[in-house]
């Protein structure tokens, strides 16, 4: 039994070697990528294609070789789960939202605040930790930190490790608490939407058939034997890669338009007013695979969902024309997103009072320890998220309504996935009291107010 034990602890930091091996192949190959050539982000969505290309690599050829070593040699799919696992957290990282964004957008700022006088002013008026930026904020004085990474260094020049380091030391702690507040919000709803509402789960299911143990004998999962899946995969290759020659090449190979545009058809009466996603498309091939293990309830309702707000649209615009001075439908939108949620609690009150109850009990059971830890964590992160707000200025009432709004929009992002599988999803029509402010010379972002922003010539609010 010892002999047993010890050899599953093996199993399981064996597992764990080989996740931080790719989270560092991934924590170095995607900056490369996205930042140093400029190319295609790959690992920005919920089927980060740098996690496949390993994954495949560990699946096709790494794991049948070991078997061949010896059964035990090879990983199981408790193993190939955790390693995934660390492979899909590590790509939050290195990614175009967090690593691509945050460091440009608080280098931007400092240059702002320091060169234009109403910026000053607010930021003055603000009173934020000075450690929040790389540079000090003072109206006049030079930023050659921010400079540095907006501008790029002078030859010889070394990077200014210490002062970003000291701003990461400031925002990590709001890190942590979204990551604990996430680890713990996953960990409750899981249990409801798998058990009780049985959630589909799309994404879970296609991880989970790549990582499937083949049968005995065998040395790929079923998936991977199946025509039917190679087929699939190498026409869409071919398709693409025809496409990438057709580019590449400037029509030298034939390409697949994968497009299609009916603009010229709704230019006539009501049809003008018609909606871009009624007018034309292209077609994702990834798309189209999740939706095969979609619900077919699902998929129609998105469909159908997206269909009658494009008429609405339409026919809003003919013949009920609004005037104001802003579009309304990202309020209506906003306002069907909090009502979507608020839903989704109260579908799952009774889990939730379970989870609540489980917190300050002190059984042993594993659905108790599992609401246990899941209760602490979720608080712990809410707790920390609103503690930093705080410490960056903001009011008691203004710090929990960010707390609340970060939950919110964690909690959807969550079900919708879980229904629907799409691996692109944000929240583009949900507003937001923290307003963007977009400099046309480039496409860095900082955080403005409305008066700030328009005293920068040539400068627009985006949502």
């Amino acid at each position: 039994m010892a002999s047993e034990s010890s050899f599953t602890r093996m199993r399981f930091a064996a597992a764990i070697g080989v996740g931080l091996l790719g989270a560092l192949f991934i924590w170095v190959a995607v900056p490369i990528n996205n930042f140093l050539l400029n190319l295609n982000p790959v690992a920005d969505s919920y089927i980060p294609e740098a996690v496949l290309a390993i994954l495949a690599l560990l699946v096709l050829c790494i794991n049948p070789l070991l078997g061949r070593i010896g059964e035990a040699w090879r990983m199981t799919h408790r193993q190939l789960a955790l390693v995934l696992g660390i492979w899909l957290m590590a790509s939050v990282i290195p990614g175009t939202g967090l690593l691509g964004n945050l460091p440009y957008a608080l280098a931007r700022s400092t240059q702002i605040a320091n060169t234009d006088k109403a910026m000053a002013e607010m930021q003055k008026s603000m009173a934020l930790p000075p450690s929040m930026f790389p540079d000090k904020l003072e109206m006049g004085k030079e930023t050659p930190v921010a400079d540095g990474l907006l501008l790029g260094l002078q030859p010889n020049e070394p990077i200014p490790w210490n002062a970003w380091l000291r701003t990461l030391a400031t925002w990590a702690p709001l890190f942590l608490g979204m990551w604990l507040m996430m680890i713990g919000l996953g960990m409750i709803v899981y249990p409801q939407w798998r058990e009780r509402e049985r959630l589909p789960f799309p994404l879970l299911t296609m991880y989970e058939a790549l990582i499937e143990s083949p049968e005995e004998g065998r040395k790929f999962p079923p998936v991977l034997r199946d025509r039917a899946f190679w087929t699939g995969a190498l026409i869409v290759l071919a398709i693409h890669s025809l496409n990438g020659l057709d580019l590449h090449t400037r029509g030298s190979f034939p390409g697949i338009s994968l497009n299609w545009d009916y603009w010229q058809l709704f230019t006539d009466g009501v049809w003008r007013y018609a909606h871009w996603t009624m007018r034309g498309g292209h077609l994702y091939f990834i798309l189209v695979g999740i939706v095969y293990f979609m619900p077919n309830r699902t998929s129609f309702s998105i469909w159908a969902g997206i269909l009658a707000f494009a008429f609405y649209l339409m026919f809003q615009g003919a013949y009920f024309p609004w005037h104001g001075t802003s579009n309304p439908h990202p309020d209506f939108r906003a306002g069907a997103w909090i009502a979507y949620g608020l839903g989704v609690l109260f579908l799952g009150r009774s889990h939730w009072m379970q989870v609540a109850r489980a917190m300050f009990t002190r059984g042993k059971e594993g659905a108790v320890v599992r609401d246990r830890a899941a209760g602490w964590y979720f608080v712990a992160g809410c707790v920390a998220m609103t503690l930093w707000f705080l410490f960056a200025g903001l009011s008691i009432g203004a710090s929990i309504g960010f707390m609340l709004f970060g939950v919110l929009l964690t909690l959807l992002s969550a079900r919708v996935v879980s229904e629907t599988g799409l691996p692109l999803f944000n929240f583009t029509a949900v507003r937001c009291p923290t307003l963007i402010l977009h400099d046309p010379k480039d496409r860095l972002v900082s955080f403005a107010s409305a008066e700030a922003a328009s005293a920068i010539p040539g400068s627009k609010l985006v949502e």
